[in-house]
C-alpha cells in the first residue's frame, strides 16, 4: 500500500504504517483496486549515535517477478544528502531483496522520508495468480485484466515513513510516539511514554500535568495513579485526542494506540514499584499488547527490572531482545558494552 504524506496523516497516523487492505471478493468498478504485488518493510540497521546511519529497505515480490525495480531515498529537513538511485533488474516471486542506504545524519531529526520508487511486475505471473485465487469475483477478474494489459512500463509505487533521530536512538516513528527516559532513582533510567507538551481536553490535561509532576519527583505509586485516572477520563465518543508538544504542535493521537500507550505506561510503573512481580507482569503484557512499536521499550524495562536486582546475565538477554527489535537504539547498545566489560 502506498502511504500518502500530509499533514492531516502526520496528525492522525499512529497507528503502524504498513497495514495492506483486504481485497474484497465482490469488489465493483467504485472500489476495485490491484492486488499488492510487492511488499516493502524499511527499518533502521544501526546507528552509532555520532552521525552514520544505516537504512535497509527489504522489497519482497508476493506472487509474481518485480522487473525494473528503483529506489531514490530522499530525507527530510535537508541535513542530509539524497542517496544515489539503487535499480535491482529482477526480483524472483516469493523472494526478496534488501537495499542497504548509509548516510551521514544531524541530530535532531524528524520529519518523514521519501521512497521514490518504480518497478513493474510479471504480467503472466500476476494473471495467473489472478486466475486461481478463488476470493476473487468474476467482475473482479475482469477489471483487473483491463488493468493488466496497462503494466508495460515501470509503475510508480513510492510511499513515506516517519523518521526520528536523536543520539540515543534513530527509529522510523514520528517524534510523539518515542518513550522517555525518566529518572526514577535507579543506576539507569526508565522508559515511559511522557512528551513534553499537553493534552487539548482539560480534564486530561489536568491530570497529564500532575503526571508529569510526579515524574519529576521521582514518585512512581503517584505517577501510576494518576496514570489510571488518565485512562478513565478519556472521551468514549472521540476517536483522536489532541497532544500539544512544547513547540506547540498540535498532534492527533488515535485513542485506541492513547490506550495501548498509557496501559504500557501503567504496567511499567507497577513493575517498579512492585518489582518481585514486575518481570512477569512485563513479559506478559509484551505478549499481549497490541502496539508493537513500544515492545522494545518494555524489553528494555525488563532488562533494567533484572539489572536493579543484580541478575545482570539476564538483563543483557532482555537488552539483547530490545536492541533487535530497535537496531538504531545506541543507549541500549552501550547498556550491553558497559554489562559485558566491553
Amino acid at each position: 500500500m502506498m502511504i500518502q504524506k500530509n499533514n492531516s496523516i502526520l496528525n492522525l497516523l499512529l497507528i503502524f504504517l504498513f497495514i495492506l487492505l483486504p481485497i474484497s471478493a465482490f469488489a465493483t468498478a467504485a472500489d476495485f483496486r490491484v492486488p499488492d504485488w510487492y511488499e516493502f518493510k524499511p527499518r533502521i540497521q544501526s546507528w552509532d549515535g555520532k552521525g552514520k546511519l544505516e537504512l535497509v529497505l527489504e522489497t519482497k515480490a508476493k506472487f509474481a517477478d518485480i522487473r525494473d525495480l528503483s529506489i531514490i531515498v530522499h530525507f527530510p529537513g535537508g541535513k542530509t544528502t539524497d542517496l544515489p538511485k539503487t535499480s535491482v533488474p529482477l526480483i524472483k516471486s516469493h523472494s526478496s531483496q534488501v537495499s542497504v542506504f548509509s548516510l551521514d545524519v544531524s541530530t535532531p531529526l524528524s520529519g518523514w522520508i521519501d521512497f521514490e520508487i518504480s518497478a513493474k511486475p510479471n504480467i503472466e505471473q500476476f494473471q495467473e495468480y489472478a486466475d486461481k485465487c478463488a476470493t476473487f469475483s468474476a467482475e473482479f477478474r475482469v477489471l483487473l485484466q483491463g488493468e493488466l494489459k496497462n503494466f508495460k512500463a515501470p509503475l510508480a509505487i513510492g510511499f513515506s515513513v516517519p523518521i526520528s533521530v536523536k543520539p540515543e536512538i534513530a527509529a522510523l516513528d514520528i517524534e510523539e510516539l518515542l518513550f522517555t527516559e525518566i529518572e526514577a532513582g535507579l543506576s539507569k533510567p526508565i522508559f515511559l511514554w511522557a512528551p513534553k507538551g499537553n493534552f487539548g481536553k482539560e480534564q486530561i490535561a489536568e491530570y497529564y500535568s500532575k503526571f508529569q509532576d510526579a515524574l519529576s519527583k521521582k514518585d512512581l505509586k503517584n505517577a501510576l495513579d494518576i496514570c489510571v485516572k488518565i485512562e478513565k477520563v478519556l472521551p468514549s465518543s472521540e476517536k483522536n485526542i489532541s497532544f500539544v508538544d512544547e513547540k506547540k504542535k498540535e498532534t492527533f493521537l488515535n485513542k485506541e494506540v492513547l490506550t495501548e500507550i498509557l496501559k504500557a505506561n501503567r504496567e511499567t510503573l507497577h513493575s517498579f514499584i512492585n518489582p518481585q512481580a514486575g518481570i512477569k507482569k512485563l513479559e506478559k503484557f509484551s505478549r499481549t499488547g497490541t502496539q508493537s512499536y513500544f515492545h522494545s521499550y518494555i524489553l528494555a524495562n525488563s532488562g533494567l527490572l533484572c539489572e536493579s536486582s543484580g541478575k545482570k546475565a539476564e538483563a543483557v538477554t532482555f537488552y539483547k531482545q530490545a536492541v533487535s527489535e530497535s537496531p538504531g537504539w545506541q543507549l541500549i547498545i552501550n547498556w550491553i558494552k558497559e554489562l559485558e566489560g566491553k
